[in-house]
């Protein structure tokens, strides 16, 4: 049977939940799906589950660098989309099947989940949407994240 969706944390090491005591600055989160399914709005990464550098709780996340490949076949063409969780919803990135995908925000200091005007329920969460895919699509992301 194949992985379900999952999300992996390479950086920091050995990181098991959410953080207690003393935080991190930065983290690295590998998302895999490698069976297809179908995913609508899913909270991959969690501001509350991380303390920034000072041991504070983490008030926003900000994506560095996103590396990425969505595998298809049968042309699918079922691209993945991450948001920030908010109304309305801020894409970070759209990600086509087929490309090897590179964004990289730091020479800016990172894309930040920022409220405008008009805008409610921000949480600085990292939502996941991937209708759709083909019976054998898969998706690999590795995004580097600034914890404040």
């Amino acid at each position: 049977m194949a992985a379900s969706p999952q999300v992996k944390y390479i950086w920091p090491p050995n990181y098991g939940g959410p953080t207690t005591g003393k935080g991190h600055r930065r983290a690295v989160v590998k998302l895999t799906n490698n069976n297809a399914t179908a995913e609508a709005g899913v909270v991959k990464v969690r501001v509350s589950d991380w303390n920034n550098a000072h041991g504070d709780q983490a008030v926003k996340l900000g994506v560095t660098r996103i590396r990425a490949m969505v595998n298809s076949t049968a042309g699918s063409v079922a691209s993945v989309e991450l948001t920030w969780d908010r109304s309305p919803a801020e894409r970070i990135a759209l990600i086509s099947p087929g490309v090897e995908y590179e964004q990289c925000y730091e020479e800016v200091g990172g894309f930040w989940d920022t409220m405008s005007p008009g805008d409610t329920n921000l949480t600085g969460d990292i939502l996941l949407s991937w209708p759709l895919p083909a019976s054998t699509d898969s998706y690999d992301i590795e995004m580097e994240l600034e914890i404040r």
